[in-house]
């Protein structure tokens, strides 16, 4: 999804990235056969080009098609200003991050990281395990000394995996041994770790209520894992709401996120040609409704905006919120259900929304296919997503998530990687349009991404 529209300059940076597919205009496609370098340009691994504005004639879509031995596939919209709502969501993301150091955060976000996988070394320790330098473990004998409750069992082998993958431990002959020593992962070091992640984080963020319920999290890591400790009260401590709140508002990928989202959203609002249909699901504690129902009144056009959760309390809290909105409704959905299921009617609503959300399906290809179904022909669906492991959330959210029976289910994954979320929303017949932030931005490396994709005006035939 490239801003580049020279047709010489798109050949060059085609040959140089190896990219399998690319989004253009469509007046820079039709332009490409004709360019005196196409001939002598090597682009072994360009698949597809998608492309958005008018269709290429016939004859035009054949000559991109021998020229570059690829899939032709137009990216029909109800906008065909693409790009201009592309910039309109880079640019408020970036403007909410202005002034910010965006590299320090990133490496504050890396030690709070680490804290976290010490914690895991650390709860072992608390049931005897990896207390000696040398020390191994099978899975088996850590299950057992954990004694891990059944619904926990896959979240333990993640964190297997994830340690060894990071190499705080080695597999030794069917055996698991840590390899730093104990010290590293005492008490003592673990509240230093945690005290320097939370230094790091306010520093950047501006707020560390995220560290300290990790932090809260950690140290109840054993109880956890065992089933005596909740998870549930840790995150709404006395039924209170206002942390959780916090969490999804505080860290600086997610600021990026709501931003962009807001800026997307007043953009095709701005640009629809009838009043415009959102449907947010997964609102949960308004993260994103708060943003882009004021970017949405700032457009000063009608829109019917549709809140839902599939909590009651959310719900009620949000009417009173948001009452100052006549235009915003609210009703429940439930993303491991069909919408007709639901009482909700095929194409009738032209965005959808998702914040955060489709992580916790327990199917995310099925889940994704049903908000298509709510789409009408040429409706976008805007979702914002992690693509990484988040291992504080490893040690706290996690034991409130149910296994998955997606692509997740294979590896134990919390989340699903960006080449999965592209498959998941390509086999949902979605053209993707934009991807946020771009490849080359200081938060991209930790993979929180913004999708936005589009539903076909009609079945795709190829061109």
């Amino acid at each position: 999804m490239w801003s580049e529209s020279d047709p010489a300059r798109v050949l060059a940076r085609l040959e140089r990235s190896g990219a399998a597919e690319v989004l253009l205009p469509a007046a820079t496609v039709r332009a490409l056969p004709a360019q005196p370098a196409a001939p002598m340009t090597d682009l072994p691994a360009l698949r597809r080009i998608r492309y958005h504005g008018e269709p290429l004639a016939d004859v035009e879509a054949d000559a991109v098609r021998r020229a570059f031995d690829v899939e032709l596939v137009h990216v029909p919209s109800g906008v065909t200003d693409v790009d201009g709502v592309r910039s309109a969501a880079a640019g408020a993301a970036e403007r909410e991050l202005a002034g910010i150091d965006l590299d320090a955060a990133v490496v504050a976000v890396y030690r709070f990281g680490y804290a976290a996988l010490l914690s895991m070394l650390n709860a072992f320790v608390h049931r005897g395990l990896f207390t000696g330098q040398g020390d191994a473990h099978t899975p088996a004998e850590i299950a057992a000394a954990t004694e891990v409750a059944p619904a926990h069992r896959g979240l333990l082998g993640r964190w297997l995996d994830v340690l060894t993958g990071q190499g705080l431990l080695h597999g030794d002959g069917g055996a698991l041994r840590a390899v730093p020593e104990p010290g590293e992962y005492s008490d003592d070091a673990l509240r230093r770790a945690w005290t320097e992640a939370e230094r790091g984080w306010l520093a950047t963020a501006g707020a560390a209520r995220t560290v300290e319920y990790a932090r809260r999290n950690a140290e109840r890591l054993p109880d956890l894992l065992s089933g005596r400790c909740g998870a549930v009260p840790l995150l709404f401590p006395e039924g209170r709401t206002g942390l959780a709140a916090a969490l999804y508002r505080e860290n600086l990928t997610g600021r990026y996120q709501h931003a962009a989202v807001a800026g997307l959203t007043a953009a095709l609002a701005a640009r629809w040609q009838r009043p415009l249909r959102v449907l947010e699901v997964g609102a949960g504690t308004g993260a994103t409704t708060e943003r882009v129902v004021p970017a949405l009144a700032g457009v000063g056009v009608t829109v019917d905006y549709l809140y839902t959760d599939v909590s009651a309390s959310f719900l009620d809290e949000a009417r009173e919120w948001l009452s100052r909105y006549p235009w915003v409704r609210f009703g429940r959905y439930d993303i491991d259900a069909g919408p007709g299921e639901q009482g909700y009617q095929p194409a009738s609503f032209d965005v959808v929304l998702g914040g955060g959300v489709l992580n916790a399906a327990r199917d995310t290809d099925a889940s994704v296919r049903w908000l298509t179904e709510l789409l009408c022909p040429g409706g976008w669906l805007v979702l914002t997503e992690p693509t990484a492991e988040e291992f504080w959330i490893l040690t706290s959210q996690a034991f409130l998530m149910a296994e998955a029976d997606d692509d997740r289910a294979a590896t134990g994954a919390t989340f699903l990687t960006l080449p999965q979320w592209n498959r998941v929303l390509d086999a949902a017949g979605l053209h993707r349009v934009v991807g946020l932030p771009p490849d080359d931005h200081p938060l991209a490396e930790l993979g929180h991404r913004v999708f936005a994709a589009v539903r076909p005006e009609q079945p795709s035939k190829g061109a």
